[in-house]
């Protein structure tokens, strides 16, 4: 998979969701999620990836973790920075439709190349 790389200091200062400034002292927000089996984001382990999404006109920031992190360890491949409840909110929902567009899409086609 190729992607675009951002750099840390914007990936760690802005909501993936919305784009606003994260300042130091607010409160920040974040979930994490899994990659669709056969994809390799390990060339972005530990950096922060701009991903285009398919059910609405945005790309967003999300922050491939790296082998060994506690992220990966509870089996999230990418974490989301968000800077409010409602955009965790709006942005999950976008998510789930996301992952049931590609299983519609794509959810067969492990069992397919076997």
């Amino acid at each position: 998979m190729k992607a675009k790389r951002v750099s840390d200091k914007k990936a760690l200062g802005r909501c993936s969701w919305c784009g606003k400034r994260i300042k130091d002292d607010m409160p920040v927000f974040g979930f994490g999620g899994r990659k669709r089996p056969g994809v390799d984001l390990t060339e972005y382990e530990g950096s922060a990836i701009l991903i285009s999404l398919a059910t609405v006109p945005k790309e967003v920031i999300c922050m491939v973790t790296a082998t060994g992190s506690p992220a990966k360890a509870y089996g999230k491949d990418f974490m989301f920075m968000i800077c409010s409840e409602a955009c965790a909110d709006e942005m999950k929902s976008v998510m789930e439709a996301e992952a049931a567009l590609g299983n519609a899409l794509f959810g067969n086609l492990e069992e397919l190349r076997n």
